[in-house]
């Protein structure tokens, strides 16, 4: 991770994400930024309910996966996707429930 931090989060921020990720048996291939909070979910794709949920900082994120520093700037109510850890990140807003 480099040492400058875009994020507008800070880095001890409170993040969702799976314990499959954080164990490293799977990737993060799905991200969401809340429209109420801005908060991150990084997860697998998998299924809802096939991982045990966990609350982990932003910065334990990145240090988990540094490619997910390419989306400092993914907006509130919006998602990315990829297929692979290699593939680029695919945009899209989210829209109101």
């Amino acid at each position: 991770m480099s040492n400058s931090w875009n994020f507008s989060d800070p880095p001890h921020a409170a993040c969702i994400t799976e314990q499959t990720i954080v164990d490293g048996a799977q990737p993060v291939l799905f991200v969401v930024r809340d429209f109420e909070d801005g908060g991150y979910q990084f997860l697998s794709g998998n299924k809802p309910g096939t991982s045990a949920a966990m609350v982990v900082s932003l910065q334990s994120m990145l240090g988990l996966d540094s490619t997910l520093a390419a989306l400092f700037d993914l907006q509130p109510g919006w998602t990315a996707a990829r297929r692979t850890v290699d593939a680029p990140w695919n945009r899209v807003p989210r829209p109101r429930a």
